[in-house]
């Protein structure tokens, strides 16, 4: 089952009832003006493998419980006003492929869970506000796209696997 809202000039906070909608498997909700936090009640979606908010204006931190989504394999926030710390429990996402979280206010280190990540392919974290190490979570995979604030000698993100460094003027090249 899939729920395609994306594109339709949605305002408003996203429903907390679309978390009982549990044999959703796909969810497009991007590119819309919903404010206000993710739901927690996502975290009930146990049969979804894709979620997509991206070019929202959606604000909070990611819950938490958006680490209960075992058959995960798409997440994409990015361009939001997102904010906080990344979840330690994302890292329990075996087979997510996508992670897009990039142009939000993410801050702090990336969770040391995160190089569970085994089937991950795409990981863009640039224009937050990371700090440390992420080169780690390359460990154990070749990831097609990986790009990171690593540019520029200002940069405090070190990342010795990203396929793009960006630096603070909003450029971007390849490492």
């Amino acid at each position: 089952t899939t729920l395609d809202l994306q594109k339709n000039l949605l305002v408003g906070r996203i429903p907390t009832e679309l978390g009982l909608l549990t044999n959703l498997e796909s969810m497009g909700l991007h590119e819309n003006q919903f404010t206000g936090n993710i739901p927690t009640q996502f975290g009930n979606l146990k049969r979804i493998t894709e979620m997509a908010m991206y070019k929202n204006q959606l604000t909070g931190g990611l819950p938490t419980e958006l680490g209960n989504l075992e058959i995960l394999k798409v997440l994409d926030v990015a361009t939001n006003g997102l904010r906080g710390k990344l979840p330690e429990e994302l890292g329990n996402l075996p087979y997510l492929e996508v992670l897009n979280l990039y142009g939000n206010g993410f801050n702090g280190n990336l969770p040391s869970s995160y190089e569970n990540f085994k089937s991950l392919n795409v990981f863009q974290i640039q224009f937050n506000s990371l700090s440390g190490n992420v080169g780690f979570v390359c460990n154990e995979i070749i990831l097609a796209d990986m790009v990171a604030d690593c540019g520029g000698a200002s940069s405090k993100v070190k990342c010795s696997c990203c396929t793009y460094c960006c630096d603070r003027t909003g450029s971007c090249e390849e490492n």
